[in-house]
């Protein structure tokens, strides 16, 4: 009986279907030449949860790139934007404009605010909150209410933080 049952564990495991795996994706990527100027220390790129676009900063202007074009699109109306940042499910783009937090649907429309003076996105989170720094905090901003919590702030002794990051889930 332990025989049969080993002998069957092991058809069971032989014929089970493999789980597909993701292929490896490498690419490079250069900023164009009339558009590497950006100054700033900020981020200026970011990749879509699917792994499929770019957006990036540069020149003050927005830009969203898919890998399988050789072309960049400038996002319309987003003006002096940097720090993007794409929303778990890469319909959206948070940005900084002249120290207010906006975001942008990748499909078009107007730009939307969501937040006053919360300093730079970092990261956005499941439960769509973003996590901003700027101004010696790291802030928790809602992306749908605009609502802003302090997280932290520096003490004297510090100097800055560097690009918090939340965990998917929040």
């Amino acid at each position: 009986v332990l025989v049969a049952g080993v002998l069957g564990a092991f058809a069971y495991r032989l014929f089970l279907p493999k789980a597909a795996q993701a292929p490896t994706l490498r690419y490079s990527f250069s900023f164009p030449s009339d558009l590497a100027n950006h100054g700033g220390s900020r981020n200026r790129i970011a990749i879509s949860p699917d792994g499929t676009r770019i957006a990036y900063a540069a020149n003050n202007r927005l830009y969203l790139r898919y890998l399988n074009s050789l072309t960049s699109t400038e996002v319309s109306g987003v003006t002096g934007a940097e720090s993007p940042v794409f929303s778990p499910d890469g319909s959206w783009i948070a940005y900084l404009h002249v120290g207010d937090l906006m975001k942008i649907s990748v499909n078009g429309g107007p730009p939307i605010q969501i937040g006053t003076r919360v300093g730079a996105p970092a990261s956005w989170s499941l439960r769509d909150e973003i996590l901003c720094e700027g101004n010696g905090k790291i802030y928790l901003v809602s992306a749908k209410a605009g609502s802003v919590i302090t997280l932290t702030e520096l003490n004297r002794q510090s100097r800055s933080y560097a690009d918090p990051q939340l965990f998917p889930d929040g």
